[in-house]
Parts: C-alpha cells; structure tokens; sequence
C-alpha cells in the first residue's frame, strides 16, 4: 500500500481546468445529445485524468511499477481554501491549479485478493487546503506464514479502510 500527498498534478492552466470542473452550462443542458449530470461529470473527469502527471506516469510505467489506483469518481483534491463552505479552489495570486494530489495504491500478487468496496475523498474536511481520499477494500488471504499458506486453513476475508 502506498498512500498520501504524493504531489503529482493535473498539467494544464488554472482556466482550462476550472472550465472542466464547471458545472454544464444551460446550452449543453438543452442539447439533443445531454445525458445528464452525471455523464457530464463523467467526461470532465476522464479529461481532468489525462491531463494527471500520476496517471501519465504509471500507464508509461516510469514510477509505481506493478501498482494500482481504484478508479477516481471525485473531483482534484488539492488545492482548497482552508475553512471555506463552498469548497472553492485556491483564490489567493498564485492561483494554484487543482489537482488529484491525494492519492492510495496497492500492489498484490493475485488480483483476485483485493476487491474496491469504495473509493473517494472527505469532501466534508474543510481544515486543510487538501481533501483526504479513503479506500475501503475487501482483502482475500490463507492464514499462514509470508509465502507458505497453511494447507490445512481455508481462505478468509476481511474489510480494510485505508485513509
């Protein structure tokens, strides 16, 4: 398991990102072609994701070899202002760009042994300029010792929740 700030971002200007993070104007909502809000977002986002230094990364198989992310459904979870009910990104000069900065990967040598229960961010924090992410992962194993499962137990399973 790997998880935290690990600091990769969306690489792309402030504007064009807040226009992907924009909800649908009233044009698109009264196109022929609107599927609703939740295929909008769903388009934002997998243009937010290609634009993500991390995901870039990993497909070319430059950092976190072997690893895996859960499919992202939330919005970038950096860079907040902090205490702020609206959730609103950086307003300060710098006007940093938002970004999925907060991030949880896991490497398991059988696939089959970690199934996602839940994948998503604490929008609800509002004390820090980041959103935490939380996994919650069913996890399949044969007690025993590291390599040598005993033959004699029969495989179990038990909840995890990693924040």
């Amino acid at each position: 398991m790997w998880l935290g700030d690990l600091n990769y971002r969306l690489e792309e200007s402030r504007e064009a990102v807040d226009a992907l993070l924009a909800p649908a104007d009233e044009s698109a909502r009264q196109s022929p072609s609107w599927a609703g809000e939740a295929s909008h977002w769903d388009e934002q986002r997998a243009a937010l994701l290609k634009l993500d230094q991390l995901t870039r990364q990993m497909e070319e198989q430059n950092v976190f070899a072997g690893f895996v992310e859960p499919p992202i459904g939330f919005r970038p979870t950096y860079k907040f202002e902090r205490n702020d009910a609206d959730d609103a990104y950086d307003a300060s000069a710098k006007q940093r760009v938002p970004s999925y900065t907060d991030r949880i990967l896991y490497r398991c040598r059988d696939e089959r042994a970690v199934e996602l229960l839940k994948y998503c961010s604490c929008s609800e924090v509002r004390t820090s300029d980041h959103k935490p992410v939380t996994a919650e992962m069913r996890l399949m194993y044969t007690p025993g010792p590291p390599g040598k499962p005993n033959s004699k137990s029969s495989p179990k399973s038990s909840v995890c929740s990693v924040m």
